[in-house]
C-alpha cells in the first residue's frame, strides 16, 4: 500500500494553488531557446522578403553621404550634422526591421509560460551566492542541458553553411568577375538561403526545449507538493 501511496504521488499532478503560488513567486516553465529562435526567424524572414528593398534604402543613404556643395566642403561646422542626418536616415530605414524583431521577441516570449512579471522574482536573492550552489548549476543536468543545445546550434551553423558554399562553389568563384550589384545579389541570395535553414533548424531545437522546459516545471512542481504535503 505504502508502495501505491508513493507511486501516486510520483504522478499526481501539481495542484492549480500551488501552480498560482509559483506564478506568485515568478517560476514557470520558461525556455530561453524560444524567444531566440522567434527573433532570429522573423528577422530572416523580413529580410528574406524586403531585404533587396532595404539595401537599396542604405545604399541610397550611403552614395549621398558623399555628395557635398561647395559651401559644405567649407564650412566644416555643418559636417557633424551631415553625418547626423545620415545616421538618421539609416536608422529609419532599418526600424521596420527592429520594430519586427521587438514584436516577435514579445510574442514569442509568452509562449511557453505565458507572461509574467513578479517582484519577488525581481528582489535580490543572496543563496545565488552560495559558491556549492553555483558548482551545482555550473556541473548539474541543467548546465548539461545548456550544453548540449548550444553544441547543437553550432553544428547547425556550420553544417549549414559547409553545405551552401559546397552546393554553390561554381557561382562563388564567378562572383571575382561579376560587377558590384549582382555580386552583392547573388551573395545576398546565398546568405538568405543559408539564414532560413538556420533559423527553421533553430525552430526545430526551440519547440524540443519548450516540451523538456514544462517537463521539468511539471516535475519540480510535483516535488514541491509532495514536500508540501509531508509537512
Amino acid at each position: 500500500m505504502a508502495e501505491e501511496d508513493a507511486s501516486g504521488d510520483r504522478t499526481e499532478d501539481p495542484t492549480a494553488r500551488r501552480l498560482q503560488k509559483a506564478r506568485e513567486e515568478g517560476d514557470a516553465a520558461r525556455s530561453i531557446e524560444v524567444p531566440a529562435a522567434g527573433v532570429l526567424l522573423a528577422a530572416t524572414a523580413y529580410l528574406f522578403m524586403s531585404g533587396g528593398a532595404v539595401a537599396a534604402k542604405l545604399k541610397a543613404v550611403f552614395a549621398s553621404g558623399f555628395v557635398f556643395d561647395q559651401d559644405v566642403i567649407h564650412a566644416g561646422a555643418t559636417l557633424p550634422v551631415i553625418l547626423a542626418d545620415q545616421i538618421a536616415q539609416g536608422f529609419l530605414v532599418i526600424l521596420p526591421l527592429l520594430a519586427v524583431t521587438l514584436i516577435a521577441a514579445i510574442a514569442a516570449s509568452g509562449l511557453t509560460g505565458g507572461y509574467l512579471f513578479s517582484m519577488k522574482s525581481a528582489a535580490p536573492n543572496f543563496a545565488k551566492l552560495n559558491p556549492l550552489s553555483g558548482l551545482q548549476r555550473m556541473f548539474g543536468p541543467r548546465a548539461l542541458v545548456e550544453l548540449t543545445k548550444a553544441s547543437l546550434k553550432l553544428l547547425i551553423v556550420f553544417s549549414v553553411v559547409a553545405w551552401v558554399v559546397n552546393d554553390n562553389l561554381d557561382a562563388l568563384m564567378q562572383l571575382g568577375a561579376m560587377s558590384i550589384d549582382p555580386a552583392l545579389a547573388a551573395t545576398s541570395d546565398l546568405i538568405a538561403r543559408a539564414a532560413m535553414i538556420i533559423s527553421l533548424s533553430f525552430v526545430l531545437i526551440a519547440l524540443i526545449d519548450a516540451s523538456y522546459q514544462r517537463h521539468e516545471f511539471t516535475k519540480r512542481m510535483r516535488r514541491a507538493s509532495r514536500t508540501c504535503a509531508t509537512r
